[in-house]
Protein backbone atom coordinates (compact mmCIF):
# COMPACT_ATOMS: atom_id res chain seq x y z
CA UNK A 1 0.00 0.00 0.00
CA UNK A 2 1.24 3.22 -1.29
CA UNK A 3 1.46 5.61 1.52
CA UNK A 4 0.79 9.65 0.62
CA UNK A 5 3.30 12.36 2.12
CA UNK A 6 1.51 14.15 4.82
CA UNK A 7 3.29 17.26 3.81
CA UNK A 8 1.63 18.06 0.28
CA UNK A 9 -0.48 20.61 0.80
CA UNK A 10 -3.29 20.36 -2.58
CA UNK A 11 -2.92 23.60 -4.56
CA UNK A 12 -6.62 24.66 -4.26
CA UNK A 13 -5.89 24.37 -0.37
CA UNK A 14 -2.69 26.55 -0.88
CA UNK A 15 -3.93 29.26 -3.24
CA UNK A 16 -6.87 29.46 -0.46
CA UNK A 17 -4.59 30.17 2.00
CA UNK A 18 -2.23 32.79 -0.28
CA UNK A 19 -5.05 34.22 -0.71
CA UNK A 20 -6.91 34.68 2.51
CA UNK A 21 -3.31 36.21 3.74
CA UNK A 22 -3.46 39.01 1.25
CA UNK A 23 -6.85 39.61 1.84
CA UNK A 24 -5.67 40.38 5.56
CA UNK A 25 -2.86 41.57 4.66
CA UNK A 26 -5.04 44.35 2.54
CA UNK A 27 -7.53 44.74 5.37
CA UNK A 28 -4.56 45.60 7.73
CA UNK A 29 -3.05 47.79 5.42
CA UNK A 30 -6.73 49.86 4.92
CA UNK A 31 -6.63 50.54 8.69
CA UNK A 32 -3.12 51.77 8.95
CA UNK A 33 -1.58 55.00 7.95
CA UNK A 34 0.87 54.76 4.89
CA UNK A 35 3.98 54.73 6.38
CA UNK A 36 6.48 57.87 5.80
CA UNK A 37 10.73 58.23 5.77
CA UNK A 38 12.76 55.10 4.65
CA UNK A 39 9.76 52.71 5.95
CA UNK A 40 7.17 54.61 3.62
CA UNK A 41 10.50 54.60 0.55
CA UNK A 42 11.22 51.01 1.33
CA UNK A 43 7.17 49.79 0.98
CA UNK A 44 6.58 52.05 -2.34
CA UNK A 45 10.15 50.00 -4.13
CA UNK A 46 8.56 46.36 -2.89
CA UNK A 47 4.82 47.55 -4.21
CA UNK A 48 7.10 48.06 -7.69
CA UNK A 49 7.99 44.47 -7.64
CA UNK A 50 4.21 43.31 -6.65
CA UNK A 51 3.23 45.18 -9.77
CA UNK A 52 6.07 43.81 -12.19
CA UNK A 53 5.04 40.48 -10.91
CA UNK A 54 1.10 41.66 -11.87
CA UNK A 55 2.24 43.07 -15.23
CA UNK A 56 4.48 39.74 -15.97
CA UNK A 57 1.25 37.42 -14.77
CA UNK A 58 -0.85 39.25 -17.12
CA UNK A 59 1.43 39.02 -19.54
CA UNK A 60 1.39 35.56 -19.56
CA UNK A 61 -1.94 35.02 -19.33
CA UNK A 62 -2.76 36.80 -22.61
CA UNK A 63 0.00 34.86 -24.69
CA UNK A 64 -1.52 31.45 -23.00
CA UNK A 65 -5.43 33.06 -23.92
CA UNK A 66 -4.61 33.76 -27.38
CA UNK A 67 -3.39 29.86 -28.30
CA UNK A 68 -6.27 28.33 -25.94
CA UNK A 69 -9.06 30.99 -24.82
CA UNK A 70 -10.68 28.63 -22.37
CA UNK A 71 -7.04 27.61 -20.44
CA UNK A 72 -7.90 30.30 -17.72
CA UNK A 73 -11.54 30.16 -16.59
CA UNK A 74 -13.00 33.72 -16.07
CA UNK A 75 -10.93 35.53 -18.58
CA UNK A 76 -10.41 35.77 -22.40
CA UNK A 77 -7.83 38.38 -24.29
CA UNK A 78 -8.69 40.11 -26.73
CA UNK A 79 -6.33 41.11 -29.46
CA UNK A 80 -7.35 44.70 -31.33
CA UNK A 81 -6.08 45.95 -34.91
CA UNK A 82 -3.77 48.57 -34.65
CA UNK A 83 -4.54 52.02 -34.81
CA UNK A 84 -4.19 54.20 -37.64
CA UNK A 85 -1.61 57.18 -36.41
CA UNK A 86 -0.44 60.32 -38.38
CA UNK A 87 3.13 60.66 -38.92
CA UNK A 88 4.86 63.05 -36.59
CA UNK A 89 5.38 66.00 -39.85
CA UNK A 90 2.14 68.03 -38.98
CA UNK A 91 2.69 70.29 -42.48
CA UNK A 92 2.56 67.31 -44.71
CA UNK A 93 -0.52 65.86 -42.81
CA UNK A 94 -1.80 69.47 -43.16
CA UNK A 95 -0.93 70.07 -47.16
CA UNK A 96 -2.32 66.90 -47.70
CA UNK A 97 -6.00 67.54 -45.69
CA UNK A 98 -5.80 70.98 -47.18
CA UNK A 99 -5.95 69.22 -51.09
CA UNK A 100 -9.29 68.16 -49.88
CA UNK A 101 -10.32 70.98 -47.49
CA UNK A 102 -8.91 73.63 -48.91
CA UNK A 103 -10.77 75.74 -46.29
CA UNK A 104 -9.69 74.28 -43.34
CA UNK A 105 -7.16 76.07 -41.20
CA UNK A 106 -3.87 75.31 -39.66
CA UNK A 107 -5.61 76.22 -36.34
CA UNK A 108 -8.97 73.96 -36.95
CA UNK A 109 -5.96 71.37 -38.10
CA UNK A 110 -4.05 70.98 -34.98
CA UNK A 111 -7.03 71.21 -32.60
CA UNK A 112 -8.53 68.52 -34.31
CA UNK A 113 -5.13 66.18 -34.79
CA UNK A 114 -3.54 66.99 -31.23
CA UNK A 115 -4.78 63.38 -30.58
CA UNK A 116 -5.39 60.65 -33.13
CA UNK A 117 -6.55 60.38 -37.03
CA UNK A 118 -10.22 60.04 -35.87
CA UNK A 119 -9.92 63.70 -33.82
CA UNK A 120 -8.94 65.18 -36.95
CA UNK A 121 -12.31 63.31 -38.59
CA UNK A 122 -14.42 64.73 -35.96
CA UNK A 123 -12.66 68.02 -36.27
CA UNK A 124 -13.47 68.26 -40.38
CA UNK A 125 -17.06 66.84 -39.77
CA UNK A 126 -17.33 69.72 -37.21
CA UNK A 127 -16.28 72.23 -39.66
CA UNK A 128 -18.03 70.89 -42.93
CA UNK A 129 -21.58 69.57 -41.33
CA UNK A 130 -22.87 69.65 -44.62
CA UNK A 131 -20.63 66.53 -45.91
CA UNK A 132 -21.21 63.32 -45.54
CA UNK A 133 -18.70 62.20 -43.01
CA UNK A 134 -18.26 59.06 -45.04
CA UNK A 135 -17.12 61.07 -47.90
CA UNK A 136 -14.99 62.46 -45.70
CA UNK A 137 -13.58 59.55 -44.04
CA UNK A 138 -12.86 58.26 -47.64
CA UNK A 139 -11.39 61.38 -48.68
CA UNK A 140 -9.26 61.63 -45.62
CA UNK A 141 -8.31 58.12 -45.86
CA UNK A 142 -7.03 58.96 -49.63
CA UNK A 143 -5.24 62.54 -49.07
CA UNK A 144 -3.46 61.09 -46.27
CA UNK A 145 -2.25 57.33 -47.16
CA UNK A 146 1.36 58.41 -47.17
CA UNK A 147 0.94 59.68 -43.71
CA UNK A 148 -0.53 57.20 -41.68
CA UNK A 149 1.08 54.50 -40.73
CA UNK A 150 -0.72 51.53 -38.31
CA UNK A 151 0.37 51.09 -34.51
CA UNK A 152 0.68 47.71 -32.88
CA UNK A 153 -1.87 45.51 -32.20
CA UNK A 154 -2.97 45.86 -28.53
CA UNK A 155 -4.13 42.73 -26.53
CA UNK A 156 -6.06 43.32 -23.27
CA UNK A 157 -7.14 40.72 -20.67
CA UNK A 158 -10.25 40.63 -20.03
CA UNK A 159 -12.26 39.04 -16.72
CA UNK A 160 -15.26 37.61 -17.82
CA UNK A 161 -16.71 36.39 -14.56
CA UNK A 162 -16.67 37.71 -11.51
CA UNK A 163 -13.70 37.15 -9.11
CA UNK A 164 -14.07 34.67 -6.23
CA UNK A 165 -12.72 36.69 -3.81
CA UNK A 166 -13.09 40.48 -2.97
CA UNK A 167 -11.58 42.78 -4.98
CA UNK A 168 -10.32 45.89 -3.28
CA UNK A 169 -12.15 49.13 -3.75
CA UNK A 170 -10.95 51.17 -6.68
CA UNK A 171 -10.46 54.44 -4.51
CA UNK A 172 -8.76 54.53 -0.98
CA UNK A 173 -8.90 57.41 1.40
CA UNK A 174 -5.94 57.78 3.84
CA UNK A 175 -7.40 57.83 7.85
CA UNK A 176 -7.93 60.69 9.40
CA UNK A 177 -4.76 61.88 11.23
CA UNK A 178 -5.43 61.82 14.97
CA UNK A 179 -5.73 65.37 16.45
CA UNK A 180 -2.02 67.27 17.47
CA UNK A 181 -1.59 67.51 21.19
CA UNK A 182 -1.21 70.87 23.07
Amino acid sequence: MKRRNSNIVPRETQASAVTARLLAILEEFRKTPLPVGDLGAELLNRLEIVYAIRELAREKAKEVLLQDGTAIPGWRAEQTRGARELIQDLRAVHAAVEEVFPTFGFDQFLAGCKTSFAGLQRAICARFPDLDPKLIARELDRALSAQIRIGEPVTRLIRTKPARIPLPPKTWEPPTPPPRGK
